[in-house]
């Protein structure tokens, strides 16, 4: 695979293809990243009702959208070179924080329940 990548790359443009490839990237998280912006201020507004400082009510938000929201780059090394795989793809790190967000979530249902 890399043998044919920097075939290709001989025969292309880097520069225009890059900066393309790093707008469609951005372009791309924009959506993931306001959706994260959005829970955070969510939930730091519930825990400052709820009697907290602005501090820690930042802080407990930060926790929650990091543990409890998909979060690509938390992925174990492991997780990381399985989905480099070609014929695995990027299915085992969607699958992995499936699991994860789901475990942290349950903790987070048993903390507010307390």
């Amino acid at each position: 695979m890399n043998d044919m990548t920097k075939s290709i790359d001989r025969l292309t443009d880097q520069t225009v293809l890059t900066k393309v490839m790093d707008t469609m990237q951005k372009i791309y998280a924009m959506g993931d990243d306001a959706y994260k912006v959005m829970g955070f201020y969510t939930y730091k507004d519930r825990y400052m009702k709820a009697g907290e400082t602005e501090a820690r009510a930042e802080e407990l938000a930060a926790r929650r959208i990091r543990n409890g929201f998909p979060t690509y780059s938390k992925l174990p090394i492991n997780i990381q070179r399985l989905r480099r795989f070609p014929l695995v793809g990027t299915f085992p790190s969607f699958a992995y924080e499936v699991w994860r967000t789901n475990y942290n979530n349950l903790k987070f249902v048993a903390d507010d329940w307390n």
